[in-house]
């Protein structure tokens, strides 16, 4: 037997539709071996498994060369480092993970973005570990702001997952769609805050490092993929045209890895020639301010994604029974013969 033809928008349920895109849809009800087969076809999700799974490899390999600079086992200092290109590995993962199999059913559709979402949400944790202990302006340095910014971002992350993934409940509109991308870009700019706080407060060559270049290219780019994903440029303006490639989830991909890219390249810099200067003014990276930090945000996290998982699985046997409540019903007034199945329910 072949492997599912791909389908039209018209035969495809309202949960698996995506704005503009109207053709080369997997199955809704696919296997595990399929799924892994459509990374090979010209499916409208191929493209974006492997806009990070590419990237994926690329930046695991690097925790291992890096590793050649920063001592992650004896040296506390590179703590930071490390959880921030962990996280890095999980947002990119959680995406590839979403991408590929979100066409078995309905339900594990819903569980994949859940998962997806906690994972670029955690990502958020990493980069506020990696900013307080690396970026952070000279001025703010053993302030207020300094001491709560990463448990705020831990506490940020939890509230993005909630909301991103309370979005998926109910009937799709615009306005859960806006939720979604704007509780993930509020996460991002709450984080970044350090940043741009440093670059507004330097008006002068002087005070212009090798950091700020790649982190400005950071902003430029999220904020720009952001945009283009958020308006659904190009497809919006001609539907079909960009179903296998050139849509604004291949944009919104590409744009968030070089933006990383340059993030990662900033907070190097910033490790490795700021440090004389962090460890005579700044607090000493320890255990529990960064990995451990990380661990607690991602426990509670997957406790979220369950306890969705849950209240999704619970929503959508209450949509059958309900739809089965409605055909008994249309049944009995026509007088028509009722299945037992029905009866008994």
């Amino acid at each position: 037997m072949g492997a599912p033809k791909l389908l039209h928008v018209d035969e495809m349920p309202a949960d698996f539709k995506e704005a503009f895109i109207v053709s080369h849809y997997r199955p809704p009800r696919c296997t595990v071996g399929y799924c892994l087969k459509s990374l090979f076809m010209k499916t409208n999700e191929t493209l974006n498994v492997w806009t990070h799974f590419i990237p994926l490899l690329w930046f695991a390999w690097n925790i291992v060369s890096m590793s050649q600079i920063h001592d992650y086992w004896n040296d506390s200092f590179t703590w930071p480092f490390l959880v921030y290109q962990i996280s890095v590995c999980t947002y990119l993962l959680g995406s590839c993970v979403a991408h590929l199999f979100n066409c078995i059913s309905g339900y594990v559709r819903h569980v994949c973005f859940f998962f997806d979402y906690a994972a670029i949400s955690m990502y958020g944790v990493g980069v506020a570990v990696a900013y307080r202990y690396y970026a952070f302006p000279d001025w703010l340095i053993g302030g207020m702001f300094y001491s709560i910014y990463p448990y705020i971002a831990t506490f940020n992350a939890i509230v993005c997952t909630v909301l991103t993934s309370s979005s998926r409940f109910g009937a799709r509109d615009t306005r859960k769609l806006v939720l979604r991308l704007s509780a993930l870009v509020l996460l991002y700019t709450t984080v970044s805050l350090p940043i741009a706080m440093r670059l507004l407060s330097c008006f002068s060559d002087e005070c212009w490092v090798g950091s700020f270049t790649p982190y400005v290219l950071q902003l430029i780019f999220f904020f720009g993929s952001a945009s283009v994903y958020g308006c659904h440029c190009p497809e919006c303006m001609a539907p079909g045209k960009f179903d296998f490639i050139g849509h604004s989830h291949q944009f919104l991909h590409i744009g968030v890895v070089i933006a990383t890219y340059a993030q990662l390249i900033g907070v190097n810099w910033d490790a490795i020639n700021r440090r004389e200067f962090l460890e005579m003014y700044g607090e000493q990276p320890s255990f529990w301010s960064t990995i451990g930090l990380y661990g607690v945000g991602l426990f509670v996290n997957l406790l979220v994604v369950l306890i969705f998982s849950i209240l999704i699985s619970r929503e959508n046997e209450l949509n059958k029974y309900t739809q089965k409540l409605s055909l008994f019903a249309k049944n009995e007034c026509n007088g028509n013969h009722v299945p037992n199945n029905l009866k008994s329910n």
